[in-house]
């Protein structure tokens, strides 16, 4: 049976007689709209969040009603409805565009996942085909990695500190100063925890932290610890030596740099020096 109207009904009347004896009967009705469907339908993943699809239109010119499923379930548009982006077809599927256009670019998507899409063309009755499909799956979104702060500023006395870590991959981290050791290892968004011993020395020093995520360059941050108050110890404070030239050492007991200055032209000592060390004083013989 072929029916010239997109709507209507079909009524099926049965005839058994005496000599049958049946359980029933069944009757398939394969129905065929009058609007042809688009020529094709393709839909290619261009990011880890954009998806492009672009079709032919059937000979009549009919514009597309396009929509999309999570698992490739549709239903097929009511004839005589009008549907707007973000409207559900009864039976699966949801309308995300409508209109004589042929592409259309499908955003804010999730990456690493599949879509589904079905075009169906339709008339100006608003009649809709049997519809068409493609698929597409997104790639994974390319690694990012921010870290901050880049540097924290800690005193001398021993203790910890944090970074904040942001981004979509594995990262590792790694100290380059043994005074401070550091989360080795992350994954997504998290913080970097660095432990610093007691600075004993006066200067201030500085641990470099490498920052790390698979293809890409990576970040550098900074641990500055102050350093302590300067103490300095020399002794003894006082040599007595005979008149013959010679030499002695005097022990510095300090956590800073230190410097060595003479009055005397008679004799020399070590320039200078840093922490605990000793002074080397080399004298002439006294003829007076």
């Amino acid at each position: 049976l072929t029916s010239d109207n997109a709507t209507g009904s079909l009524t099926f009347v049965f005839h058994s007689n005496s000599s049958v004896n049946s359980p029933g009967w069944a009757a398939t009705v394969n129905c065929i709209s009058p609007v042809s469907n688009p020529v094709s339908l393709s839909a290619n993943a261009i990011t880890d969040v954009q998806i492009n699809l672009g079709w032919e239109k059937n000979q009549e010119g009919n514009p597309v009603l396009l929509a999309v499923s999570p698992d490739g379930t549709f239903g097929i548009p009511m004839s005589g409805q009008t549907y707007n982006n973000g409207d559900n077809i009864t039976g699966g599927g949801s309308v995300i565009f409508t209109g004589n256009e042929t592409s259309y670019s499908h955003t804010g998507l999730n990456p690493v996942t599949t879509y589904y899409y079905k075009a169906f063309s339709y008339d100006s009755e608003l009649n809709y085909s049997q519809g068409i499909t493609a698929q597409a799956t997104t790639p994974a979104a390319p690694p990012t990695l921010a870290v901050s702060p880049l540097n924290q500023d800690v005193n001398s006395v021993g203790g910890s500190t944090t970074f904040e870590v942001n981004s979509n991959s594995d990262w590792t981290a790694l100290s380059d100063a043994a005074w401070c050791t550091v989360t080795p290892a992350g994954s997504g968004i998290g913080n970097i925890s660095a432990n610093f011993t007691v600075n004993e020395m006066a200067m201030e020093r500085v641990a470099n932290i490498m920052v790390t995520v698979g293809g890409l360059d990576p970040i550098y941050v900074t641990v500055t610890q102050a350093g302590a108050s300067p103490a300095l110890l020399v002794d003894p404070t006082n040599s007595e030596v005979a008149n013959a030239a010679g030499s002695l050492d005097l022990n510095v007991t300090s956590n800073a740099n230190w410097t060595v200055l003479t009055e005397a032209d008679w004799l020399t000592a070590t320039p200078s020096g840093t922490g605990n060390g000793t002074i080397s004083i080399n004298y002439q013989e006294n003829t007076w």
